[in-house]
């Protein structure tokens, strides 16, 4: 069920991030509602520990990914992305 997760759900949650700017407060509304349908689907306890949710799975967690790290990080490689094609957004980056 993990690679639902990674195929199906992330993608097409994630796809317009690249250009959102939701705050802390939306970020966890939007992972709440993708822990309640993909948690049950996995087969784990939706009252199972977060610590062991979205911690690494070296120290025994799922590795479930954080929704503003996922922003942050889509939002980052469209900058660079501009920045490297010499882009007109690239440019007016450059000049700020």
């Amino acid at each position: 069920m993990n690679h639902m997760l990674h195929s199906r759900v992330l993608p097409s949650v994630t796809y317009p991030m690249s250009l959102t700017s939701f705050d802390e407060k939306r970020c966890k509304d939007l992972s709440i509602r993708i822990e309640r349908m993909v948690l049950p689907k996995m087969g784990i306890n939706s009252h199972t520990s977060r610590a062991v949710v979205y911690g690494p799975p070296i120290f025994g967690g799922m590795n479930f990914p954080f929704i503003e790290t996922i922003q942050y990080r889509l939002g980052l490689m469209n900058i660079l992305k501009h920045l490297r094609h010499d882009s007109e957004i690239g440019t007016e980056i450059r000049t700020l």
